[in-house]
């Protein structure tokens, strides 16, 4: 789970608790956390591009 934040967020300084507040919808500042169809479409990205690389094994 955290390499897959890494990758989603490599500008965060902390992508794991970023990704954990999202999933266990957290209060954050003024409100709270949620997953978005954006963070969808980036965890498939990420998850496409490990596919990928899995298959050229």
């Amino acid at each position: 789970m955290s390499q897959l934040a890494k990758e989603m967020w490599p500008e965060n300084n902390n992508p794991r608790i970023k990704l954990y507040n999202k999933l266990n919808e957290k209060k954050a500042g003024s409100g709270i956390q949620r997953i978005t169809e954006d963070d969808i479409k980036e965890a498939k990205r990420v998850l496409n591009k490990l596919a990928d690389d899995i298959k050229k094994l």
